[in-house]
């Protein structure tokens, strides 16, 4: 398969996308059949794109934000379980036995 490109016109015939729009910038498929070059613009892409399952540029933004608030979370978390580590609180019979192993 021949590597596809990003171009802004379209420089083989039928000079747009498949859909008609001539609006750049255009992927280039480098597919040529009897209607001329295969050129896909945005929209198309974002259809396709939509149709197989991806997430559209505002779903992935919103994740980022989530990803961005659970960080922020995960590490308020590793800071409260480091706090904890530091006041540790033992069991009764673990300062029994630790009060036994200790020589008097």
């Amino acid at each position: 398969m021949r590597e596809m490109r990003l171009v802004e016109t379209a420089i083989a015939y039928p000079l747009a996308c498949a859909c008609g729009s001539q609006q750049g910038p255009l992927v280039d498929t480098q597919i040529t059949n009897h209607q001329g070059r295969l050129y896909l613009c945005t929209r198309c892409v974002h259809t396709a794109a939509s149709l197989h399952g991806y997430a559209s540029p505002e779903e992935v933004s919103a994740l980022h934000e989530q990803i961005d608030v659970f960080r922020g979370q995960t590490a308020e978390l590793e800071e409260e379980l480091q706090q904890a580590r530091d006041q540790r609180v033992i069991s009764v019979g673990e300062l029994r036995r630790e009060l036994a192993a200790t020589p008097q």
